[in-house]
């Protein structure tokens, strides 16, 4: 994203809340919440950190990254040649019946 070292803390702040209200907008709420917790981790009085942070509680946050989860799980299998290799084998198979 950006060089860390070259910004100071109210830069790094300022950056973080534009990256948070843009996820948030753009209903990426795990990328939100993780954006929430590394602001915690600069400044836990900041203004945005405390309107988004009570939209998130523990079940929502796991039901997203369930969702996520099943998502990359599904994309894996897809992409994974086993699978098509074994649907040419049991397509084979069944011609030659």
């Amino acid at each position: 994203m950006w060089n860390i070292s070259s910004y100071s803390n109210e830069k790094i702040e300022e950056k973080i809340e534009k990256y948070i209200k843009q996820a948030y907008s753009k209903w990426e709420y795990l990328r939100c919440y993780n954006l929430l917790n590394l602001l915690l981790k600069i400044n836990s009085n900041n203004k945005v950190l405390l309107k988004y942070s009570s939209k998130f509680n523990g079940k929502f946050i796991k039901k997203e990254k369930i969702r996520w989860g099943r998502w990359f799980l599904l994309r894996d299998v897809l992409k994974s040649p086993k699978l098509y290799i074994f649907l040419l084998i049991v397509y084979l198979t069944w011609n030659i019946k």
